[in-house]
């Protein structure tokens, strides 16, 4: 312990020796620890997923195989038909959707995303709440019956303040007062597993007519496939036994609804632990994660070579020190542990500043203005684990960057040296370690500089494409007419003030009124018809197309151009 602080003494005399390479070192440094840190906490989730389940490997994701979507949500009449058909080789199922509301506190509306889950659903995974309880089978035992909720723990957070006497207090949901029953565990992420982009309520599935008004019964439609379904293994049952009683259900389905499950539809049961958003998303997803750090791991790399550089030519300026050191009796190991000390003491300076350029990073990403849907919001912070790789970037930093500087320096030719005679000797060599970091650096630089470039050209190629809708900038409010505060027609009669009031504004040139957004693929509603002359897809009876209501001007504030035919 004397002889390392007589080492770390000695490297901060000589860090303080030349302030410009140290200032340079950190600079360089705390960018690439902190790009790579920053970096490494967004795809996190994605690359080592962490499941706060009891015995995750039980679990299962159940998704339907259609047409439009090889891994689809389940409606709710189809989860209760497995639900029944699968009491031999599932314990338990439970399901969960996205509840996009509102909520009114202290005068104040403001839009949140929560989810509706079956009171099955938290039993299934073996969780338990932070704070009180979780939504039970007892809370879901008939529709609009029991007006409870828990809060995400963000939420509760942000809101509360961390009160941990917030249970029984009311949350006004779309125009409801529900009585808050527990908060949720802070690493629970959802029926759909979204890093950073937190949940901030539940309620129980049989309020979902109540909390999604003028939607219909959306717990009775099998075109409403919304709900995502997990179920978890009894004890000796496979996968593949799973399987086999998924598709009896889905031959029966097909036979009992031949005008909603044609003959190619099917129900697809997977690992939990093999998913991690959903696995289409996940194909894509997952390199683009590994590329991400790749990019970063370069930029790094191209500041190791730089600062190895520096070092190089600081070792010409001390080759009479090492060697009159050398002469002296000194250890060449001892010299190489005293030189890469100092490389790490700049390492471990550099990581500290580079901690907090993630941080800042994270922060700017969460205060963008991103196109979101509304009430989602970001909440991205240093984990422990990304504090942990940012440690280990750190060290691997100063190794990386000091050791072949280090070993060079301390490998003169003695007496040449202290004669003041060239260390060469004979003719200069070509290829020296200077010249192949310097190869390397402009390499990986202008790998980046090329890959920006692509990127660049793609995202400029992207905007060229015509969606089908307009490209104009657009606003994307989401509400709900309360059926406490109005009858129907008063509601429709607030809809159309609203919008002859938006439409009056001087900034706005069009607005108007759709029930589900286009490309919203967590939640469709569809319909089933045929066309004369038109054959359906090759083993259907009938086309299922996607459909919503709209009003007149929906159509030109979205962009969308009637080709045929007149507005309604």
């Amino acid at each position: 312990m004397d002889t390392l602080f007589k080492d770390f003494r000695y490297a901060f005399r000589r860090i303080r020796k030349s302030p410009g390479f140290t200032a340079i070192a950190l600079v360089s440094l705390a960018v690439g620890i902190g790009a790579n840190t920053a970096v490494f906490t967004l795809v996190e989730g994605f690359l080592f997923p962490v499941l706060p389940y009891e015995n995750p490997e039980e679990i299962v994701e159940v998704y339907l195989d259609i047409d439009a979507f090889p891994y689809a949500p389940l409606s709710y009449p189809d989860y209760l038909d497995v639900r029944e058909g699968t009491r031999e080789v599932f314990a338990e199922l439970g399901l969960g959707g996205f509840a996009p509301s509102q909520v009114e506190r202290d005068g104040q509306v403001t839009s949140v995303l929560g989810e509706m889950v079956s009171g099955t659903y938290f039993p299934t995974l073996g969780m338990g709440a932070a704070l009180g309880r979780t939504i039970l089978p007892e809370d879901d035992v008939a529709q609009g019956a029991h007006y409870v909720v828990m809060l995400g723990h963000g939420y509760w957070e942000r809101e509360y303040g961390a009160d941990p006497g917030v249970i029984g207090q009311t949350l006004v949901l779309n125009g409801h007062g529900y009585t808050i029953i527990g908060v949720a565990r802070e690493e629970y992420s959802g029926v759909v597993r979204m890093e950073g982009i937190p949940l901030d309520f539940f309620v129980p599935i049989s309020m979902a007519n109540s909390l999604m008004q003028g939607t219909g019964d959306v717990l009775a439609s099998r075109d409403n496939q919304s709900y995502f379904v997990r179920a978890r293994l009894r004890p000796g049952v496979s996968l593949e036994q799973a399987n086999v009683t998924l598709a009896g259900i889905a031959a029966n389905l097909r036979e009992a609804y031949p005008e909603v499950w044609d003959q190619t539809r099917k129900f697809i049961p997977m690992y939990t632990e093999e998913v991690i958003m959903n696995p289409v998303f996940d194909r894509v997803l997952v390199p683009a994660s590994i590329l991400a750090l790749v990019l970063v791991g370069v930029v790094l790399l191209i500041a190791c070579a730089n600062l190895a550089s520096f070092l190089l030519a600081r070792g010409t300026d001390r080759k009479k020190e090492i060697a009159m050191r050398l002469a002296l009796g000194a250890r060449r190991g001892t010299l190489v542990r005293q030189l890469l000390t100092e490389t790490s003491v700049l390492a471990l300076m550099g990581g500290v500043l580079g901690m907090g350029v993630s941080i800042w990073l994270l922060n700017a990403l969460v205060g963008m203005d991103l196109p979101l849907p509304g009430g989602v919001k970001l909440d991205l912070g240093l984990t422990g684990r990304a504090f942990i790789f940012g440690l280990g970037v750190t060290a691997v930093t100063g190794f990386l960057f000091g050791l072949a500087p280090a070993l060079q320096s301390t490998n003169p030719d003695v007496a040449p040296t202290l004669k003041d005679e060239s260390t060469g000797g004979g003719k200069p060599r070509r290829f020296t370690l200077r010249n192949t970091l310097v190869t390397g650096q402009v390499a990986a630089s202008l790998f980046l500089l090329i890959s920006a470039g692509l990127f660049l050209r793609s995202a400029q190629a992207r905007q060229s494409v015509d969606p089908g809708f307009g490209q104009e900038p657009t606003a994307f409010l989401s509400f709900v007419v309360s059926s406490e505060r109005y009858e129907e027609e008063s509601g429709r009669q607030f809809v159309r003030e609203y919008l002859d009031r938006l439409d009056q504004l001087p900034e706005v040139v069009s607005a108007g009124v759709v029930g589900n957004i286009h490309l919203n693929t967590t939640s469709t509603q569809t319909m089933d018809l045929n066309v004369d002359g038109v054959e359906p897809p090759q083993g259907r009876r009938v086309w299922e197309i996607d459909q919503t209501i709209t009003d007149p001007g929906f159509f030109e504030a979205a962009g969308i151009p009637i080709l045929q035919g007149r507005n309604f």
